[in-house]
């Protein structure tokens, strides 16, 4: 989405490129904190139509991974709120203490609280899952915004070197998503 969308505007010829496609194409990006659904809308608002089903994001394919892998885990969710409907949706249960998983999205209400419980959970065991290792992104004039990397480091800062799973660019399991399509 950032090769059509900088800040809240399409670039230059956006449209016109993806309606030359005529439907050939498949948008992959590291978003971690919408759902499909909700990007098609924001792109429809800014002039481009993209059909939800040709959007393939880190968050909701990192949670489409965990639910494949593990039916019904317990997953403590530093993620949006969209996020946490689309785990419900897929059958993950959502909770906050003694997840089997911990997921780290884009969350803007991340906290001193959260990461506390997220380390503590991951150092007794629950696999920890990252949608976008990106530290930031650019904002509006040249604005530095926080990506789920950063969470991702203040969280690897406190549990030490820790085997962990990545969803999102540059990680194969993005495009693989994006080339099934």
């Amino acid at each position: 989405d950032g090769t059509l969308v900088r800040g809240r505007q399409a670039l230059p010829g956006a449209g016109a490129f993806l309606d030359s496609l005529d439907g050939r194409f498949v948008i992959v990006s590291n978003n971690a904190e919408h759902t499909p659904p909700e990007l098609s809308r924001g792109l429809k608002r800014l002039g481009l139509s993209v059909a939800s089903h040709r959007i393939v994001l880190a968050g909701t394919t990192a949670l489409d991974d965990i639910a494949s892998r593990r039916s019904r885990a317990r997953i403590l969710m530093l993620a949006s709120k969209s996020l946490m409907i689309r785990a419900r949706d897929l059958g993950l249960v959502p909770v906050e203490a003694r997840p089997d998983v911990v997921f780290l999205g884009r969350d803007r209400h991340f906290s001193y609280e959260k990461l506390m419980r997220a380390a503590n959970a991951v150092r007794d065991g629950a696999e920890l899952v990252a949608a976008n290792p990106d530290l930031v992104h650019p904002g509006d004039d040249g604005a530095v915004i926080p990506e789920t990397g950063a969470l991702l480091a203040a969280l690897l800062a406190c549990t030490g070197p820790v085997p962990h799973r990545i969803v999102g660019k540059p990680e194969p399991a993005l495009f693989e998503a994006g080339l099934a399509l």
